[in-house]
Formats: C-alpha cells, structure tokens, sequence
C-alpha cells in the first residue's frame, strides 16, 4: 500500500544526491534498495542469532569437539569448506531474486 515517508534533511539530500548521479530514477527505488538491504541484513541477523543459540545448546548438552595445536588444521579445513558452501548458497540465492 501506499505509504508517506517524511525524511530529515540530510537523508533528503542524499536521496537527491543518488537520483542525480543516475544511479536511480526516483526516491521510491532508492527506497526499495535500501529496504531490500535491510532485509538481508536483518535475515542474516537472525540467521547468526539462531547458529549462537545452537551452539550454545550444543555446549550445554556436551555436544561439541576439543581442537587442539595438532588437530588445528581440520578445523580449518572444516570451516573452509561450510563457509564455501555458505558463499555458494548466498550466490546463488542473489541471483535468484
């Protein structure tokens, strides 16, 4: 639905700023990308918020692993590879909106 949206000055200023440099055509895309930000930073907020939770309920129950000096680099190798799998699912997530 339609909404009004009363902004400071300098926020004015900036959206303005952004029309004029050609980036968007008019205040309500500026609008909707900056949302669109807020939203993704929002999920991932909740996203990290519901892994400490896990985590911490792993913790309470025992259910987790010991690394030391000598088991470091399966650590690593561990963590390489969800987080490419993350950046993967992120990836492809983007280009499906």
């Amino acid at each position: 639905g339609d909404m009004e949206v009363h902004l400071t000055p300098a926020q004015n200023e900036f959206v303005q700023s952004a029309i004029q440099s050609g980036r968007y055509r008019s205040a309500e895309e500026v609008v909707r990308e900056a949302l669109a930000g807020w939203e993704e930073r929002e999920r991932l907020r909740r996203d990290l918020l519901a892994g400490i939770g896990r985590a911490e309920s792993d913790l309470e129950s025992g259910q987790y692993q010991d690394y030391d000096h000598d088991s470091s680099g399966v650590l690593k190798a561990e963590l390489n590879s969800e987080g490419r799998l993350l950046l993967a699912a992120r990836r492809a997530a983007a280009r499906a909106r």
